[in-house]
């Protein structure tokens, strides 16, 4: 008669692997970090900048790989538009020949059903509405 099929093994954690220890110990909460009011700022916004960190990370992965086809980034155009972004968030490019990208331009791509853009969009908005 047929053998019955081998059963696939279980992946039991391995309880020597140190990422499948319990941490213990107590957590206490960090001070605030210092304030970067120089004292000729409001008190009230001094600190309330916002943090494009993680978008302008996103923004990188996004222009080097769109997630579908690594081929993207290749294309003059794509790179060129992401290379424009990356400028108006005051990240430097190879291509000094770029002018920064408008939140009216993302908001344009974001129109098109690109909805990556719409964050993108939404903090150039940010930018443009902060500066003098």
């Amino acid at each position: 008669p047929p053998r019955p099929p081998r059963r696939k093994p279980r992946n039991l954690p391995n309880p020597h692997h140190p990422l499948n220890h319990t941490a213990t110990g107590t957590i206490t909460e960090q001070p605030p970090p210092p304030s970067t009011n120089t004292g000729d700022q409001d008190p009230e916004t001094a600190d309330s900048a916002p943090d494009y960190t993680e978008l302008i990370a996103q923004m990188y992965q996004w222009r080097n790989d769109d997630g579908n086809d690594p081929q993207w980034k290749t294309h003059k155009s794509h790179t060129d538009r992401w290379d424009r972004a990356l400028l108006a968030f005051g990240e430097t490019i190879a291509d000094s020949t770029l002018t920064p990208m408008t939140a009216a331009e993302a908001q344009a791509f974001a129109d098109r059903g690109w909805t990556r853009w719409e964050p993108v969009a939404q903090a150039l908005h940010q930018i443009e509405q902060s500066q003098p």
